[in-house]
This record gives structure tokens, C-alpha cells and sequence, in this order.
């Protein structure tokens, strides 16, 4: 019979053994920072131009006139989307070169800290269990390095981007999208706390089927001479629908987050538009701003 024991790891530990394998390759985790956020930037620069380029349609003026504008704006918006084009495709590959050297570094990091493990440990352990570890160890930081490099710093722009530009056209509606964000926020920081624990039970039970199933097949020699097959079969069968019902839950949860969060958007959008209509109205908004 195996026995494990469990010891509680923090968040700073892990960060630590992330920043190790960063180190080296610092210079590339910045610079691919920066360059979705600058690529962020030219992107919300865009809607002012399609803004000007309404507006100027809804101006009523001279045709002739207008024309000139109109392609110069276009022309603007052409350059702007290729320039977010090559900082995109350029990011991309900094960040597939970053990320992959990285994981690399981590697994050869995991791997010495595991093999001056004893003999005990590996006996106590499931060896399919380790190796999970280690491979979703290394995933991790995958996961980790996506989120800086292409949501949160670049959702802080998308975010303040447009609050600082309506803010210009009404302030009222600014404050409409900076209550909804920070109710959005909110919910999913707290959300994602309490939900954390089970996604926990998730890789566990991800990690002790994979040692079952790993120790099984390294070992059918042994099963097949004692005739335990069949209470191998059962066993697995028991640790896999403990990883069934984990993962459902985990499932069902991410699925009310996505609920609650489509549900916010509808009623920012609602909220928006109906007040928006409004200042229209009273002829404080103009076209190109609802674009």
C-alpha cells in the first residue's frame, strides 16, 4: 500500500521556482510585455479614427469635401491595423521562444530537485504521479506566462483606454463602465478564491489516476501472476470516477462564472446604449461615439 504525504506549498514558493527559470530569459518576458501592450494601445487608437470617419459622414457637409478625409482616415486605420499586425505576429514568436526555453529550464529544475529524492520517497510515491507533477508543473507557468503576456496587463489598457476616452464625450457613462468593472472584478476575484480548492481536488485527482494507471501497466507482470486483474480494474475504476465527479464540479463552476459574466455584459451593454441614446438626444453624443 502507498502512503503520500502532502506539505502545503505558497504562492511565493512557487513564484520563486518560476523566477528561476525566468531569470535567463528576463529581457524576453519584458520585452514581450511590452510589446502587447503597445500593440494594445494602436488597437484602441483605432475606434477614435472610425469615430472621426462617422462623424464626418454625419456632418452633412460637402461631398467633395469630405472625401479627402474620409480615405485619409482610412488610410490611417490601414497603417494602424498593419503595424498591430507585425507587433502581433512578431510578439507571437518572442513569446513561443520565451515561453518553450522557460518550460524546458523548469522540467531540469524539477527534475534534479526529484531524482536526490530517496528511496522511500519513490517507494511511498506513484511514479505516473510524479511525472504528472512535474509535466503540469511546467504547464503551469505556460498558463501563468499567457495571462501577464496577453490579459492582465493588456486588459488594464483595454480597460482604462475607454473610460479615459468616453470620459472625454460624457463622464457620466465613464462611470457607468468603471462601476461595472469593478463589480465584474469583484465577483470573479472572489469567485475564483472560493473555487480554487476544488480546482485543487481537479489536478489531485488528475495526478493520482495517472499514478494508478502508470503503476498498473508498469507492473502487470506482477498483476497478472497474482490474478489481479480484476481488482485493478475496480480500483481504477473507483480513482476515475472520483476524477469524474472532481472535474464535473470544476466544470459546473466555470460554467456559472460564465453566466454571471455574460449576464454582467448584458446589462452594460443595455445600460450604455440607453444612456447614450439620451445624450444623443439632448445632442451631447454624436454618431461615431456609439461606434
Amino acid at each position: 500500500m502507498r502512503t503520500t504525504t502532502s506539505q502545503q506549498i505558497k504562492v511565493w514558493q512557487v513564484l520563486a521556482v518560476f523566477w528561476r527559470g525566468v531569470k535567463p530569459q528576463r529581457l524576453a518576458f519584458f520585452f514581450s510585455v511590452s510589446v502587447f501592450a503597445i500593440l494594445t494601445v494602436f488597437q484602441l487608437v483605432v475606434p477614435i479614427y472610425y469615430k472621426r470617419f462617422f462623424d464626418l459622414l454625419a456632418s452633412g457637409g460637402e461631398r467633395m469635401t469630405l472625401a479627402p478625409k474620409l480615405i485619409g482616415l482610412l488610410v490611417a486605420i490601414v497603417l494602424l491595423r498593419v503595424l498591430i499586425w507585425f507587433l502581433y505576429r512578431g510578439g507571437i514568436f518572442i513569446v513561443n521562444h520565451f515561453e518553450s526555453r522557460v518550460m524546458a529550464r523548469l522540467r531540469q529544475i524539477s527534475f534534479d530537485y526529484l531524482i536526490g529524492h530517496s528511496y522511500s520517497f519513490f517507494a511511498n510515491n506513484f511514479t505516473g504521479s510524479l511525472v504528472q507533477r512535474v509535466n503540469r508543473f511546467s504547464r503551469a507557468f505556460e498558463g501563468l506566462a499567457d495571462i501577464l503576456i496577453f490579459n492582465l496587463f493588456t486588459l488594464a489598457i483595454q480597460i482604462a483606454g475607454p473610460i479615459i476616452v468616453v470620459w472625454f464625450s460624457n463622464p457620466f457613462i465613464a462611470y457607468i463602465i468603471l462601476a461595472w468593472v469593478f463589480v465584474f472584478i469583484t465577483f470573479n476575484y472572489f469567485f475564483s478564491l472560493w473555487k480554487l480548492k476544488y480546482d485543487v481536488q481537479v489536478a489531485e485527482a488528475d495526478s493520482r489516476t495517472t499514478g494508478v494507471l502508470s503503476d498498473a501497466i508498469t507492473n502487470q507482470h506482477s498483476v497478472a501472476l497474482f490474478s489481479g486483474a480484476e481488482y485493478e480494474s475496480n480500483f481504477f475504476k473507483e480513482v476515475t470516477n472520483n476524477q469524474a465527479k472532481a472535474t464535473r464540479l470544476s466544470w459546473d463552476l466555470s460554467a456559472v462564472v460564465d453566466a454571471v459574466q455574460g449576464l454582467l455584459i448584458l446589462v452594460i451593454e443595455f445600460l450604455m446604449f440607453y444612456y447614450a441614446v439620451h445624450y444623443w438626444q439632448q445632442g451631447l453624443l454624436t454618431l461615431g461615439t456609439f461606434v
